[in-house]
């Protein structure tokens, strides 16, 4: 059994993004789950928080930083999948999957 069961037609509806999605472009902090991030525009994270990883250790503590100047650039085209719940960027765009 994996972290979270799907029916097919659910796990299909996910993929496919058919849950809705939220158009990031701004600092406004952005909360729900979503399941998948796609980068439109370079970006930078000030918060990130993925509930089924630790975000605070290693190298993806610079995947999201208050300070720009600390974390990564993540480059257009970029996707990142996980379970995430609060989404801040300092800078660029990305579409949030609800999931």
């Amino acid at each position: 059994m994996g972290l979270y069961d799907y029916t097919a037609q659910a796990a299909d509806n996910l993929a496919l993004g058919k849950g809705g999605s939220n158009y990031i472009s701004n600092t406004t902090a952005v909360t729900g789950t979503f399941s998948i991030i796609s980068v439109i525009e370079d970006c930078k994270f000030s918060v990130l928080t993925d509930a089924t990883r630790d975000n605070t250790v290693g190298a993806t503590s610079r995947l999201a930083d208050t300070t720009a100047a600390s974390c990564l650039v993540i480059p257009a085209g970029t996707t990142l999948y996980g379970t995430f719940t609060a989404i801040t960027l300092h800078s660029g765009v990305v579409i949030a999957y609800k999931g």
